[in-house]
């Protein structure tokens, strides 16, 4: 609608102007010469597969997010990708307050509720914390350090085996609670109709 993109125009519009503030007025050195310079020795072909890389990950995402989403209402892949996109952009500019954006704009667009939206981010943060616990522990596994290092190496090869059996003990776990969800609900006494 047309009061809908001059409000928009007029709010990016102001965050410029409080931008360009914000810069003048903190004193802030930014040397431009070095980022152009940096950027002027940028290789086309790393920048095109990096952009390429990151758009597939903001695709995975939204696939992940479709599944998580699946129980409260099927939403096209379209919407969740461009929401990636804006959330993640808004973590760039914002940090992590913008991690909200995210849930905010399906919760606006798709009609879901905010808390079931924000749910789905902190499900998805412990997977990705817990993909992480895996890959680290793989890491230390794999690596090879010199022999003087041996007794720290043994002691964090341990610690790499508990944090990858405790990982994957964790995915068995949430895959069981998943798939019986609905003969654990009916012990739970504040859920009972």
């Amino acid at each position: 609608s047309p009061n809908m993109s001059r409000k928009s125009l007029f709010l990016l519009s102001l965050g410029g102007i409080a931008a360009f503030l914000i810069y003048r007025l903190s004193g802030w050195d930014f040397d431009w010469s070095l980022f152009l310079s940096s950027v002027s020795h940028m290789q086309p072909g790393w920048i095109v597969a990096s952009i390429i890389v990151t758009f597939l990950t903001y695709l995975f995402r939204a696939f992940r997010w479709q599944v998580l989403l699946k129980p409260l209402k099927s939403i096209r892949i379209g919407p969740l990708f461009s929401a990636n996109v804006v959330g993640f952009s808004a973590i760039f500019i914002l940090g992590r307050a913008g991690e909200l954006i995210r849930p905010l704009w399906v919760t606006r667009r798709e009609q879901i509720s905010l808390t079931s939206s924000v749910a789905t981010i902190i499900v998805e943060r412990f997977l990705d914390s817990l993909m992480l616990i895996v890959l680290f522990g793989l890491a230390l596994l794999l690596v090879q350090l010199p022999p003087a290092t041996n007794g720290v190496l043994t002691t964090m090869k341990n610690a790499a085996w508990v944090m990858v059996l405790g990982s994957v003990a964790a995915i068995v776990f949430l895959f069981f609670f998943r798939s019986n969800i609905d003969r654990i609900v009916v012990h739970v006494p504040f859920v009972r109709a």
